[in-house]
């Protein structure tokens, strides 16, 4: 072993045993208001952390209705001009200008949904397709 390893081997041995260790009830207290310290002190930042996240939220949100009622207002503007420009017969349903393109989308139809006049149409016109559940009454 040279002069520098064993230098170093004695530095390591000092810092090892000159290191805090909890040999007491007065340690052991010490130490544990340290704990409870830090964990408040996360927590004091975890919950400020929550407030401004909320904050930016409702700004953002804020913000956003307003773009989203714009954005509304200009396609209401939009339409009457599309329905003008595009024919029923055209096969394009859009235009293009230099900013985008606009123009009438068809509008899928709303398929609402009602699971009990189903399920009581298919047990009288193809009952293969209900499904049986087993299953065991616990209490």
């Amino acid at each position: 072993m040279t002069n520098i390893d064993e230098s170093l081997d004695n530095y390591i041995d000092e810092q090892i045993k000159d290191r805090f260790t909890i040999d007491s009830l007065e340690k052991a207290d010490w130490a544990i208001s340290k704990i409870s310290k830090h964990q408040r002190n996360a927590e004091t930042i975890q919950n400020f952390a929550n407030k401004r996240i909320r904050e930016i939220e409702e700004w953002a949100a804020k913000e956003m209705e307003h773009d989203k009622n714009s954005i509304a207002y200009f396609e209401a503007l939009l339409l009457p001009f599309a329905e003008s420009q595009i024919k029923p017969t055209d096969k394009k349903r859009s235009l293009k200008v230099p900013s985008g393109s606009f123009g009438l989308k068809k509008q899928q139809p709303k398929f609402i949904q009602d699971k009990e006049k189903l399920t009581a149409w298919v047990k009288q016109s193809a009952p293969a397709f209900i499904k049986t559940e087993e299953s065991v009454k616990w209490a």
